[in-house]
């Protein structure tokens, strides 16, 4: 008998040489946010970023991962990615609450891979990675791969060169630097 849920694992995507333009709300590159199935081995790559507007919620973010749900997002790869504007973050990767999702107990976030991304006008826009807590559980995301990301032609060599503010999230690599290894509460 055929299964009749519209669930179904996303592998081996590529996107690529796109132009993105988004305005208020949203994200201009996004995964999420009600993730029930696996997502993994997805290619973004030679997308200019035009313009992400400032939201003032919480979306904003020219790269973005939400996962509010039970599915398990890895191996994602965003590779020569110019971002001419983006007013409120550059990446914002985070395991949430959200009020159109009934799951409770929340997916993984990991192996995500930034390499070769571009800021090309602006300031610096602040950067997240948040993972997930309740008195009962605890989702941290894990192994995110900055390298050679620059603003305005300076190649960010730390996490604080980059504005990233990270929370309940283990093993973040700039440059191939470990910069994040916090342990379980």
């Amino acid at each position: 008998f055929e299964d009749p849920s519209t669930v179904r694992d996303v592998t081996k995507v590529r996107v690529h040489n796109n132009v993105i333009w988004n305005a208020e709300p949203g994200n201009a590159i996004e995964l999420g946010y009600a993730l029930q199935s696996e997502i993994h081995d997805l290619v973004f790559e030679d997308c200019d970023i035009i313009h992400c507007q400032y939201e003032g919620n919480m979306g904003g973010a020219a790269i973005s991962i939400h996962q509010a749900d039970g599915g398990h997002v890895h191996d994602i790869h965003y590779k020569n990615i110019r971002v001419e504007q983006a007013e409120q973050k550059l990446f914002d990767i985070k395991v949430l609450l959200c009020r159109y999702t009934e799951q409770l107990a929340k997916g993984e976030i990991n192996d995500i891979y930034f390499d070769n991304i571009q800021v090309l006008n602006g300031d610096i826009p602040v950067s997240m990675i948040r993972g997930y807590q309740t008195p009962t559980e605890e989702v941290r995301v894990h192994d995110v791969h900055f390298d050679n990301i620059t603003f305005m032609g300076n190649k960010c060599e730390t996490w604080q060169d980059m504005r990233l503010v990270t929370e309940l999230a283990n093993d973040i690599y700039v440059n191939g630097a470990r910069t994040c290894r916090q342990m379980k509460f």
